[in-house]
């Protein structure tokens, strides 16, 4: 037996191309509505049709009471069909929903009533080469989001995946035209011990990589409590390679540290600490300067550099009948090793004195002692210098990592984009 539908409605008369075919609208409240149609078995409940020149709505449903305008149930348990099926082959769109007038209703709301239910409330799937999804606002009085996601639950709010090896794009692309912020992430909870945002990877490219191309900065991380007392922006890494790294291809500087004073409140520049036997700072191909206001603009003093690890200590003395023992300050003593060998210059600060020399150098003092046996009571200044404790064997270590450094070796040029570029994933 051919199954047909039990409703069918044709607009094939040229007359009726922009008539509206079915109206279906409720009674009045309390009575039974109309245009219920019941079926059982494997026909269609419906189904509706125009000719090819038709320009007004297909189906148009009209509610003026309080009740939904459509629902759609599929009340099988073990049905897999869709409750609800829309495709278009043209150029339109498959579904649009439009909400007009000064209203608070939404133009769209999706619920899951069931607990249990583990499936996405809303996916979009797209096979072709288009967007999955695209949300849109147009009126430019308007400040809500364009797209907000929120989650009551345990959950995250929003997720993003992509799987193929092949795919180079971006999972998440933020693109700005205007003069706000491309991605803003922002943490309301003050109690929650929570990170505002966390960036894992676990590949050998950048998991985080930004790119400024224009005159602004390529990152800005700012904190406006002063009784926060957090990390602002915390880099760890586990692997052996670099747990963040700048760089910079232009004519500025590839990263630059403020630490401001506001009120009676004084931040601090950078503070860089690693164990003990590596190395902390390294400098190739510049220098590592103090920078100093003068009558004539901010001046460069640079460090003085050595070939092994020295700490140094200064002070004054006087000799007594041409002999004085000094005492090294036991708090320096306590940041390097006294027991191996150790320098002090001495110098002088009387003509009438014959010259110094220091003896009997010791973990704790050193004599200085007149020369030719002269006893005058001259006053002297020195200078000590010491192997830094945990460093003592310590000298021109070798540094593989700067090997192909193009600032140090400049036939090394070719290579930073195999190091360096390929670190950074792009």
């Amino acid at each position: 037996m051919k199954l047909v539908p039990v409703l069918i409605v044709l607009g094939s008369v040229a007359s009726q191309a922009s008539a509206q075919f079915v109206q279906l609208q409720p009674a009045s409240p309390g009575t039974t509505e109309t245009g219920n149609v019941n079926v059982s078995g494997r026909i269609q409940a419906g189904e509706f049709a125009s000719s090819a020149s038709s320009t007004g709505p297909l189906l148009n449903l009209l509610q003026n009471s309080s009740g939904n305008v459509a629902q759609f149930v599929g009340a099988s348990a073990s049905s897999s069909s869709d409750a609800l099926y829309v495709e278009n082959a043209g150029a339109g769109a498959a579904l649009r929903v439009s909400v007009k007038g000064a209203t608070t209703g939404r133009g769209l709301y999706l619920t899951n009533q069931s607990g249990k239910n583990t499936s996405p409330l809303l996916q979009s799937a797209n096979y072709g080469l288009g967007k999955a999804g695209m949300f849109e606002t147009y009126d430019t009085s308007n400040t809500s989001a364009a797209l907000s996601s929120w989650h009551g639950g345990l959950g995250s709010a929003a997720y993003f995946w992509t799987s193929l090896d092949a795919n180079t794009s971006p999972t998440v692309d933020v693109y700005q035209t205007a003069n706000g912020q491309g991605l803003r992430v922002k943490k309301s909870n003050p109690s929650s011990s929570g990170s505002a945002a966390t960036i894992s990877g676990n590949q050998k490219a950048s998991t985080l990589y930004v790119e400024q191309t224009t005159g602004g900065a390529a990152g800005y991380f700012f904190s406006n409590t002063v009784a926060n007392a957090q990390v602002l922006t915390a880099i760890a890494g586990t692997g052996i390679g670099d747990a963040f790294r700048a760089i910079d291809y232009g004519g500025g500087w590839a990263m630059q540290a403020f630490g401001l004073e506001s009120g009676a409140t004084k931040s601090n520049g950078v503070y860089i600490s690693s164990p003990t036997g590596t190395t902390g700072l390294s400098v190739g191909g510049g220098t590592k300067s103090a920078v100093v206001a003068t009558s004539q603009g901010a001046r460069l003093l640079y460090c003085e550099e050595a070939t092994e690890v020295w700490f140094t200590d200064y002070g004054s003395g006087q000799v007594q009948n041409g002999v004085t023992a000094v005492a090294i300050d036991p708090l320096f003593a306590e940041t390097v090793d006294l027991n191996q060998p150790y320098l002090v210059f001495v110098q002088a600060e009387s003509a009438q004195c014959r010259g110094l020399a220091v003896e009997n150098k010791r973990a704790d003092s050193f004599e200085v002692v007149e020369l030719d046996g002269g006893s005058s009571n001259a006053p002297f200044g020195y200078r000590i210098v010491a192997k830094r404790r945990g460093y003592a064997s310590e000298r021109m270590r070798h540094l593989p990592e700067a090997d192909q450094d193009p600032n140090l070796y400049p036939k090394a040029a070719e290579a930073r984009e195999t190091t360096v570029g390929a670190g950074l994933g792009h």
